[in-house]
């Protein structure tokens, strides 16, 4: 029972800013162009932020926010990394693929850090996607039925080309943070799901 509530809270988040009132969403739009622009974003750069904007301004209830962490807002209200993350995994089905999914992944985990934010968060954020990967494709694949097009595809390698950025250290160097992180939270959750209620045993009250 306990992995089946686990489980259902890492799929089931939900995050309600694009159903605001319409003067708000597009205030935060201009808002998310400024920011982008003083982060010293290029206009193509710019682009799919903007295309996941759009998307989730038709398609609100398609919007989750960032799945069992903290969000890390960058305008009032809205994580712009989980924004985009989202429209990669449920816009263009990034989430109904391996390799799409983990370079969503690694997106996330360096549009994350280009804007200053924490390695511990980055770090976290990005071990818990990299954890949940096996359950969440069979889950997007077998219950939501996500299926990637051919067309999608080309619009995801599209954004993959106008955004990654490479980075030439060693794996083991780039991703320290999120391996201490992956070992934690895999000790926290083991702990949480098998634990063995010790006061029941130590307490016969």
């Amino acid at each position: 029972m306990r992995l089946i509530s686990f489980l259902k809270n890492l799929f089931t988040s939900t995050n309600d800013f694009f159903m605001q009132d319409d003067h708000l969403i597009f205030q935060a739009k201009r808002d998310m162009d400024v920011m982008l622009q003083l982060w010293q974003y290029e206009i193509s750069e710019r682009g799919p932020y903007n295309q996941a904007f759009d998307y989730f301004l038709r398609n609100p209830k398609h919007f989750n926010g960032a799945s069992m962490t903290e969000e890390l807002c960058d305008i009032p209200w809205l994580d712009l990394d989980a924004m985009l993350h989202d429209y990669l995994y449920v816009g263009l089905n990034a989430s109904a693929s391996l390799k799409m999914t983990w370079r969503a992944d690694k997106l996330l985990r360096q549009e994350m850090r280009r804007r200053g934010k924490s390695s511990w968060n980055t770090g976290y954020r990005f071990a818990m996607l990299t954890l949940k990967t096996p359950f969440f494709l069979a889950w997007a694949y077998l219950v939501k039925g996500r299926r990637i097009s051919d067309s999608q595809k080309r619009d995801l390698k599209i954004i993959f080309a106008l955004l990654e950025k490479e980075d030439s250290r060693k794996w083991h160097e780039k991703y320290k943070g999120e391996i201490t992180w992956a070992i934690i939270i895999i000790a926290f959750i083991s702990g949480y799901l098998y634990r063995t209620d010790f006061l029941n045993q130590l307490l016969p009250w």
